[in-house]
């Protein structure tokens, strides 16, 4: 039997094109969706290693947007090649849980 939360569905490009375009003016100058995907490299990381992704849990989980924004900054500052500014990660965290709660994954 088909539940509700078979139906939710996360498309990884739809994420990014959702973020990107979420992204006040100047930002979506300075990035390119490329960045967009790197940041959701890093917040899928995120996610697996505090047991995020786990499918076939019914269990409602408690989300630490600092924590998470502390995790992607951490991992922007360490990866020397990287574009994306710490300070800019809140408006890309921001973007992602709209597109979250777009798709009914999250509820505000």
């Amino acid at each position: 039997m088909k539940n509700e939360k078979d139906d939710l569905i996360y498309d990884d490009d739809e994420a990014v094109k959702f973020i990107f375009n979420s992204l006040p003016e100047h930002l979506q100058k300075k990035y390119t969706i490329d960045d967009v995907d790197y940041f959701l490299d890093i917040l899928y990381e995120y996610y697996e290693k505090n047991g995020l992704l786990d499918e076939e849990s019914e269990e409602e989980v408690e989300l630490d947007e600092d924590e998470m924004l502390a995790y992607v900054c951490k991992c922007i500052k360490k990866d020397k090649e990287c574009t994306l500014n710490p300070d800019d990660m809140p408006y890309f965290l921001d973007g992602e849980f709209k597109y979250c709660e777009s798709i009914g994954i999250i509820n505000d």
